[in-house]
């Protein structure tokens, strides 16, 4: 099922893009059209070239903040991740014969990141807890829990701690990619992006064609910026930057 943009392949993404681009820019030519016949001359309606400015800093600003927004969402995703193998590792480590000699924690924290893989990566795509996870992570508590009884009080502290470590960095990814689509935020955007391709068509009334390849040229610069970060908005889509087989490294 397709819930996210990032769900669509790629010529979707591109086509659902480029359409909007093109009824952008149908509309903001039929607006040109209109007020050059409904007005003359055309000098009274025509605002002076820097009012364009006022309507496309406001659209660019929020631009801004919603793509920084997008962008610290994927490094704490990173951040995430790279924890959560991190404390895997070093339960695997602890686990070895020549360490703590309990290789039924190694084993546990194994079957935990391959139901990871498996459910919440690929099934799921992180978007809420799996059920499969969920038994795994309680195996691997009962695993860490059972080793007390052949180390230190101040060993087992550490190893618990591992545990929450990893409680934490499973809940963190999860959360990052659970809250509701921001539709409103992005709704806001497209209608400033609307108003400042209107901005550009007041002020280039006299000059039909400049106005053309102003609109044509704008509308390219924010298709892409839109498809950047629609592209980018789900951390977990793109594999290659977060790959869930280090988990098992």
């Amino acid at each position: 099922m397709i819930e996210t943009f990032n769900d669509l392949p790629l010529w979707a993404q591109v086509c659902t893009i480029s359409l909007h681009g093109l009824f952008v820019i149908f509309i903001s030519l039929g607006c040109m059209r209109w007020l050059r016949k409904r007005y003359e001359p055309l000098q009274q309606i025509i605002p002076v070239g820097p009012f364009f400015v006022a309507i496309s800093t406001v659209f660019s600003l929020l631009l801004a903040f919603h793509g920084s927004s997008i962008w610290s969402k994927q490094e704490r995703a990173e951040r995430a991740l790279i924890q959560e193998e991190l404390t895997l590792h070093r339960l695997r480590q602890l686990a070895q014969t020549d360490v703590l000699n309990h290789p039924e924690v190694a084993q546990a924290a194994n079957r935990y990141a391959q139901a990871v893989i498996n459910h919440e990566w690929q099934v799921i795509k992180n978007r809420q807890g799996s059920e499969a996870v969920e038994t795994a992570l309680q195996e691997l508590r009962k695993a860490t829990l059972k080793i007390d009884r052949d180390i230190t009080p101040a060993v087992h502290s550490y190893v618990l701690r591992l545990f929450d470590d990893l409680v934490r960095s499973r809940q963190e990814r999860l959360w990052l990619n659970s809250q509701p689509q921001k539709y409103k935020i992005w709704a806001v955007i497209l209608l400033l992006g609307l108003l400042s391709h209107l901005a550009i068509v007041l002020v280039h009334l006299d000059k039909p064609k400049a106005c053309k390849l102003a609109l044509y040229l704008f509308g390219v610069a924010t298709s892409l910026a839109y498809w950047l970060l629609l592209d980018t908005e789900d951390p977990y889509q793109v594999f290659s930057k977060l790959n869930p087989a280090m988990l098992l490294q």
